[in-house]
């Protein structure tokens, strides 16, 4: 299972916080065990550790929350959130944001 989700409005360099991805309908029953959080810039490809906090990213019932900071002017980039359950159904959820200074 894969899924990707956007954030519509564009997020300044400056701006930091939870995004909240609701992953229930997946889920059903079942409940978040673990979550691996990463980032890469989709311009370069490369991976990124500045735009996540990785001491505040999170998960809550049905929830993922990774803690989104920092970024480049004019970038674009993609989050990873990669989902292990209590009964060992694994999924990978996308998350995909730009920077854009005003």
């Amino acid at each position: 299972m894969s899924e990707l989700f956007k954030i519509q409005n564009t997020k300044t360099s400056w701006e930091a916080g939870h995004a909240s991805i609701d992953i229930s309908v997946w889920l059903r029953t079942e409940t978040i065990y673990s979550v691996t959080f990463s980032a890469r810039n989709l311009k370069t490809n490369a991976s990124d550790t500045t735009v996540l906090d990785g001491n505040k990213n999170t998960f809550d019932g049905v929830f993922l929350k990774p803690y989104i900071q920092n970024g480049i002017n004019g970038q674009s980039y993609r989050v990873r959130m990669y989902v292990i359950t209590d009964q060992d159904s694994k999924g990978d959820f996308f998350l995909d944001f730009n920077v854009r200074d005003f």
